[in-house]
């Protein structure tokens, strides 16, 4: 999976999640930049982010993320992984 394929599943997830259109989200997006997106809804953000992507994502590293880019990062490195 290429990680533009990553990014346009994370952009669904985050569409849904918060009612925003995919194409608003981009690599550079931060959590700040999206209304709604707190500590709790990005719990449910990295828990839905795991089951569409058959994957565990680190405790100790999803809360460091930078932006979206950084999380499509991540999830490309543990599919690579898998």
């Amino acid at each position: 999976m290429t990680h533009d394929e990553i990014l346009q599943k994370i952009r669904e997830v985050l569409a849904h999640q918060f009612g925003v259109v995919p194409a608003a989200i981009t690599r550079e997006t931060v959590a700040l930049d999206v209304d709604g997106w707190d500590s709790v809804s990005h719990v449910h953000v990295m828990l839905e982010i795991e089951r569409r992507f058959g994957l565990q994502l680190p405790e100790e590293r999803i809360f460091d993320l930078d932006n979206v880019g950084a999380l499509v990062d991540l999830v490309a490195d543990l599919a690579a992984k898998a």
